[in-house]
């Protein structure tokens, strides 16, 4: 019984060896027709990464302005605290709004809002993106000072 246990054994394991070596092109095949799928999902993430980037520095910069706007109450000094807080992204891009523009007194509420449009990266990703994506943000604070 011990002989014949290996032999039928030895038979079994070259039938699997050779079944396996016939599918070896056509894991191949798989792969090749799977990559592209996986490397247009890897770049749409890495374009979203960067739309939800730019989402919170333009958030965090309508807080800064606003601050800024509520301790100074001067346009000026409001923009130039949105362009310094708004690091890596284009400052042409910006769209930047003060409401009221003038006449604020202490006690009045002012609000700055932010209007980014954020680069699409890769060419072609216009396919699964659309062709510009709006991102707006504001921020609203009591004015402390004239």
């Amino acid at each position: 019984m011990g002989l014949q246990f290996y032999f039928k054994l030895g038979k079994l394991m070259r039938s699997i060896s050779t079944s396996l070596r016939k599918e070896e092109g056509q894991s191949a095949t798989e792969f090749a027709l799977v990559l592209p799928l996986i490397l247009i999902v890897i770049l749409v993430i890495i374009q979203m990464g960067i739309v939800v980037n730019a989402q919170l520095i333009i958030t965090h910069a309508a807080r800064e302005g606003a601050r800024d706007g509520s301790v100074t109450n001067s346009n000026m000094k409001i923009r130039e605290s949105i362009i310094n807080s708004a690091g890596t992204l284009d400052k042409n891009s910006m769209n930047i709004s003060i409401k009221p523009s003038s006449g604020r007194k202490i006690g009045d509420y002012i609000t700055v809002t932010i209007e980014y449009n954020p680069p699409i990266v890769f060419p072609g990703i216009e396919l699964v993106f659309p062709d510009s994506i709006s991102l707006k943000s504001s921020a609203t604070m009591r004015i402390e000072k004239e």
